[in-house]
């Protein structure tokens, strides 16, 4: 990386200090830094990058930063006790108060010409110290609503927590408007929790339930989430035509039971990703996401990672080659991933699995296929399906990648290999597949069309019920995907 103007000093010290990196998807990524720099940015002329670049690079570095100390902690900021009995917070919660052990932070956004940022502010509990620039939260969340020429004065002089997230919801919603270009420079921070503890702790249905309706009203979940970061440029996007995107999206939810009329409160954005820091940083899996992912904000953007999905059409094609597939050209291969992750990622937008993370990444998965499916009108379904198949071992390979590590805390691999096993072995139940000897596969197109919406349905059903009321996680198969993926 030799772009002297395109990446911060501070990130060319960690190439310095760490002498190991490894490729991941068409960029570099240094592990132990939470670093991942995309190959393209080398290609920039640095006179072409937007003026605030190296603003943007500050606050790429000071997001790795404050992970890397989180990740140093280990997550040790529930005290241990809470850990082993979750079931401490409950009663504190049902009375109306936030365990002094929880998160408390907020969600804003910040905008000028030409950039967007999704910025989670966190705030630790008292006795930590502040892992994120900007000290004086309502000021700089005054400082942005101005960006946005928020209009204020009609905000209730209530107290300064409750004021805050006030201005945090009307800049959201401004940020949500946001119409985004082609040469825009598209940034957003966001948190996960996959590595909390507590995140993969088996909680009861009436903890869940208050977790939930603390995020309800303070729009704030008592997880201790990690923070990410990916800054990209916004492109022109070929693949799929807007009619085309539109239909999967109604199809999505259609499915859900949502009036298509919906879609009005969300957009497509693509972009080219840049960089990646914190826990973003890799190796990369993910192709998209949606941005914000407030209940209180009725719009939002789905971001789909060009350069990201490209790269990965080659993996995609052995994978494929390896089951015996019909021969498939690149751009077929593309074109079918793109509709099913415009399919993937609307599916979360409408009615969620909130107890369940593997369940919900199910839900959307396989709502992505029937959405493009049906979007797209595929008079021959077996393209798709060996598009999707191989979609879907893509996410073993990371799941078993990521084994490979020692890991010590959870991570969406898990969700996205639970997923695998549940959807495969739902396909093999119902004869939608057959496994051969040489692990070629073979595909009733009929019978794989009507056993994914039946699972669809089946896992809108416990969406609405809130809990799992067709002991779907007990489905897990296991040896289906062994068969399909390591014979």
């Amino acid at each position: 990386m030799n772009s002297v103007s395109n990446v911060p000093n501070t990130l060319f010290d960690v190439e310095s200090r760490v002498t190991y990196s490894e490729e991941s998807n068409g960029g570099r990524f240094w592990p132990g830094q939470a670093l991942w720099i995309s190959g393209l940015i080398e290609t920039i002329p640095a006179d072409k990058f937007p003026e605030i670049w190296p603003q943007v690079l500050t606050i790429a570095d000071s997001i790795r930063l404050a992970y890397l100390n989180l990740s140093m902690r280990d997550c040790a900021l529930w005290p241990k006790e809470v850990i082993n009995n979750p079931g401490l917070l409950l009663e504190p919660m049902m009375a109306g108060n936030l365990s002094p052990f929880c998160l408390s932070g907020g969600v804003s956004y910040f905008s000028t010409k030409g950039l967007g940022i999704y910025y989670n502010m966190i705030g630790q509990q008292a006795s930590q110290a502040a892992q994120f620039p900007a000290n004086h939260l309502t000021q700089y969340l005054i400082a942005i609503a101005e960006n946005f020429s928020v209009d204020l004065s009609d905000l209730e002089p209530i107290n300064r927590r409750a004021r805050e997230i006030q201005i945090m919801t009307s800049v959201d919603e401004s940020w949500a408007n946001t119409k985004f270009m082609p040469g825009d420079l598209f940034m957003f921070i966001a948190h996960e929790a996959y590595q909390d503890p507590m995140a993969e702790r088996a909680l009861s249905v009436e903890l869940l339930q208050e977790f939930a309706r603390v995020e309800s009203e303070t729009g704030f979940a008592p997880y201790k989430r990690h923070p990410e970061f990916k800054a990209g440029i916004v492109i022109d996007f070929e693949n799929l035509s807007s009619v085309e995107i539109d239909r999967i999206r109604a199809a999505v939810a259609t499915l859900n039971g949502d009036n298509p009329e919906s879609l009005e409160n969300s957009d497509i954005v693509v972009i080219d990703l840049l960089l990646a820091t914190g826990r973003a940083a890799g190796p990369l899996t993910n192709f998209a996401k949606n941005y914000p992912g407030s209940k209180k904000i009725g719009k939002r953007h789905t971001v789909l990672y060009r350069n990201i999905i490209d790269w990965t059409v080659p993996e995609l094609r052995s994978i494929a080659e390896t089951l015996n597939f019909s021969d498939i050209s690149d751009d077929d291969l593309k074109r079918n991933l793109y509709a099913i992750l415009v399919g993937h990622e609307e599916s979360h937008g409408h009615n969620p699995i909130t107890f369940s993370s593997s369940l919900e990444e199910t839900r959307a998965i396989l709502q992505g296929f029937i959405g493009a499916a049906q979007g797209l009108g595929c008079k021959d379904l077996e393209p798709l399906i060996s598009t999707y198949i191989a979609y879907l071992l893509r996410y073993e390979n990371n799941y078993q990648k990521w084994l490979s590590t020692n890991p010590t805390s959870r991570s969406s691999h898990v969700d996205y290999h639970e997923s695998v096993a549940l959807i495969l072995g739902w396909l093999n139940k119902n004869s939608a597949i057959t496994v051969h000897e040489d692990k070629s596969l073979l595909i009733d197109t009929t019978k794989f069309l009507e056993s994914t919406l039946s699972l669809s349905g089946l896992l809108v059903e416990t969406a609405t019920a809130g809990k799992d009321i067709h002991g779907l996680t007990r489905l897990h198969d296991t040896e289906i995907v062994h068969r399909i993926a390591y014979a």
